[in-house]
């Protein structure tokens, strides 16, 4: 009896309600660290029809560089834990439709990034969230020591 009653409240849909106190682990997020944040040359890409809401500052493990050629940046993962890259964390309405655009904007299919869930730190603590990391050799671009992109 009891069995069946837990799984007949677990088919239940949530609620409205309910979905908003969700644990952050279990929401879909999406760290920024260049031309997408806010005040960035593109974050009308990201924020299109109300798609994302600002979480707040956050930080990555990684190393960011000014790319060659480029007016935007490159992220790639690191595992050297003093090293971050600086950005905002976005909470994502429309998972599915919102990273898809984003796979577009960010030539995830011609290998010019690559989308990957990663630990993010932000002053309430650790979450996991989505980050565009540079797909390409980084060998002719300026690091960016501070891993901050203005």
């Amino acid at each position: 009896m009891k069995g069946k009653a837990l799984s007949e409240t677990a088919r239940r849909p949530r609620s409205r309600k309910t979905a908003r106190k969700l644990p952050a682990a279990s929401r879909q997020q999406l760290f920024v660290y260049g031309t997408l944040k806010r005040g960035g040359k593109f974050h009308r890409e990201l924020a299109k029809d109300g798609a994302v809401d600002f979480i707040g500052d956050a930080r990555v493990r990684g190393a960011l560089y000014r790319l060659k050629n480029s007016d935007y940046p490159g992220a790639i993962p690191t595992s050297d834990s003093n090293r971050y890259v600086h950005g905002q964390l976005f909470l994502l309405k429309n998972p599915k439709r919102t990273l898809a655009a984003m796979d577009d904007f960010e030539e995830v299919g011609e290998g010019l990034f690559r989308r990957e869930l990663v630990d993010v730190w932000t002053s309430k603590g650790r979450t996991k969230a989505w980050v565009y990391f540079y797909a390409r050799p980084v060998g002719q671009s300026d690091p960016l020591p501070s891993g901050v992109y203005s």
